[in-house]
């Protein structure tokens, strides 16, 4: 026995130390641990994680110390935290940094292949309305508007940084009136955003909430941002300790693209995959490695209209469902019919639409709303924004009107005026660049947007020569709000687009939509029974917390919703209480014996 033991025991005395990789606490840098990690396995070395290890000061000293061998780190930071000044050439950039870290015991044997510098951005309704294109606009001369200063969300490192941080960049640029709203959650940060608490937010080049969300990235027109290029650090002393450390992570030299880390970080900051899972699939793109591991599930899926309508309201939803479901990979998928594809089976289980959406058209009659659909909340609201030549006919009878895709919100509403007026309006589809050409050419007699009032895609299409919204009389006090419940008349105010005065219009509600489920007994259900069976559910919790999470926005009455069930069916038996049944016993008990104590005969 003793024999046969001792090859173990020696074999256990003498294996190698595994290799600690480390990284900091956010969705990338996990994600390149991960890459780093699979890549030194896969070459047969032995592992041991360290994923949130801590910042970049907690790292590095990890590092010093031996607790870590390796982490993912950035060019630009690590010469920042040595003191250093900014250096824009990549190429140079990690000259200086292996130059003036050879003797302080860390090596950079690689360089990833991309960039990933800070960016400040903004929603695009912000951007347009206050001008900003580049990080100078913020160092313009005051805003009225903005007596209290802009106000950015960022994580606190980004504060803590003297070299390329939040004062650094203000005393670079001249900027005066920043004020840093400190979160270090980076949904925390978007949903501020989102929500108006914040005008911009500090983010990182490669966030796939940039695109997600349809921010406006400000260009760093001045060069104060170094090049960030991603590079392992790598303990010198390992590296040289350990046969095949350096040539284990050889192939990762210069092959990770700016499109793959974006899918990469997509895939854990917005679906909710894993960081290893990512780092799989991002290795197997690279040929790197034969497999990933496949998602546990299906993502959740949240249909939206083409068009592009209401960014500001998707992203608030997306936000939503994502708090609602954690765990759950959530998806949005643009389909042309997005009410249509609730609850079948391959298809959506939630939908971001307007409230026409929600209805089948109208004729002459009250348009009714569709079978096998609730809104679970609204969102906010869309204003019908026509737009035309400012010398051109108003809205009416015979218009060839641009209303964007085929499908788009746009698209409905006009269908819905046409019907309402009586109008014989010509519908064309196509983008909004195109279309607003279209209509400078005197092709298109109008354009139709349905966004928020003062959001991007009005504001700027507003400031073409010549453009002018145009207004919908007559709406109120007629039977059109009758015929078609989901609009109602409403005014843009006077100066939101710069125009004298407000100009009257209709408005709907942007809402999140889900399939009705019809359950045994009274009530209403919602997405879950109808998938039974499917790749993703939206559960009875989830549901309520969406209703919650929506609740801010009153949702019109008009609407289809789910409506609380009865406490019992026509013709049961009332709710019994338990403590009302023991009150009313004790109450007769009690009248009973005070009327055999009147009663009873007197004693002699």
């Amino acid at each position: 026995m003793r024999a046969a033991l001792l090859p173990l025991l020696l074999a256990a005395c003498t294996s190698p130390d595994p290799v600690r990789v480390g990284s900091k606490p956010f969705a990338e840098n996990r994600i390149l641990a991960e890459v780093l990690a699979i890549t030194l396995e896969d070459a047969g070395l032995p592992v041991e994680r360290h994923l949130d290890a801590g910042d970049t000061f907690a790292c590095a000293d990890a590092l010093r110390t031996g607790a870590l061998d390796v982490y993912p780190e950035y060019v630009g930071t690590a010469l920042a935290a040595l003191g250093l000044p900014a250096e824009h050439d990549p190429d140079e950039a990690i000259a200086l940094l292996r130059e003036r870290t050879s003797d302080l015991g860390v090596a950079w044997p690689v360089r990833l292949g991309f960039d990933d510098p800070y960016v400040l951005v903004t929603t695009p309704a912000v951007a347009a309305q206050r001008g900003l294109r580049e990080l100078s606009d913020l160092a313009a001369p005051g805003d009225p508007a903005l007596a209290e200063g802009w106000h950015i969300g960022t994580p606190r490192e980004f504060t803590e940084r003297p070299v390329d941080g939040f004062d650094a960049m203000a005393r670079f640029y001249g900027m005066s009136g920043l004020v840093p709203v400190v979160a270090e959650d980076p949904a925390a940060r978007y949903g501020a955003l989102l929500v108006g608490d914040v005008d911009l937010v500090v983010a990182d080049a490669t966030s796939a909430w940039i695109e997600e969300y349809g921010l406006v990235v400000l260009r760093d027109d001045l060069g104060f941002f170094p090049a960030y290029e991603a590079t392992p650090a790598v303990r010198r002393a390992t590296l040289q300790a350990r046969a095949g450390l350096a040539e284990a992570l050889a192939p990762l030299d210069g092959v990770v693209t700016l499109d793959l880390i974006r899918e990469a970080n997509r895939a854990v900051e917005v679906d909710g995959a894993e960081p290893r899972v990512a780092a799989e699939q991002l290795l197997v793109a690279l040929g790197l490695l034969d497999h990933a591991t496949p998602p546990d599930t299906a993502p959740l899926q949240v249909a939206v209209a083409p068009g592009g309508e209401g960014r500001r309201l998707v992203g608030l939803a997306l936000r939503a469902v994502r708090e609602a479901s954690p765990g759950q990979r959530v998806a949005a998928s643009v389909q042309l019919a997005p009410v249509a594809s609730l609850g079948e089976r391959g298809g959506a289980q939630l939908a971001v639409v307007a409230a026409p959406a929600l209805f089948a058209p109208a004729g002459t009659s009250r348009a009714q709303p569709r079978d096998g659909v609730v809104a679970l909340g609204a969102l906010g609201h869309l204003a019908v924004h026509w737009i035309g030549r400012a010398s051109g006919p108003r809205p009416g009878e015979g218009h060839r009107l641009g209303v964007g895709p085929e499908g788009s919100g746009a698209d409905r509403v006009a269908a819905a005026l046409a019907s309402a007026y009586g109008w014989a309006l010509e519908r064309v589809h196509g983008d909004l660049p195109s279309q607003l050409g279209a209509l400078d050419a005197g092709r298109l007699d109008g354009v139709l947007l349905l966004d928020e009032i003062g959001a991007a895609a009005p504001t700027l299409a507003l400031r073409g020569e010549g453009r002018a919204l145009q207004p919908l009389q007559d709406w109120v006090g007629t039977d059109r709000g009758f015929t078609h419940p989901y609009l109602r008349g409403a005014r843009i105010p006077a100066g939101a687009y710069g125009q004298a005065d407000a100009v009257p219009t209709v408005t709907t509600e942007a809402v999140l939509a889900a399939p009705r489920v019809a359950r045994s007994g009274v009530g209403e259900g919602g997405p879950a029974a109808a998938l039974e069976g499917g790749p993703a559910q939206v559960g009875d919790e989830a549901r309520a917390q969406l209703r919650e999470a929506l609740s801010a926005v009153p949702l019109d009455p008009v609407l289809p919703r789910v409506r609380p069930a009865l406490s019992a069916p026509r013709g049961g038996t009332l709710p019994v209480s338990p403590a009302v049944t023991v009150a009313n016993l004790f109450t007769f008990g009690f009248l009973g014996a005070l009327g055999w104590l009147l009663a009873r005969p007197s004693g002699g």
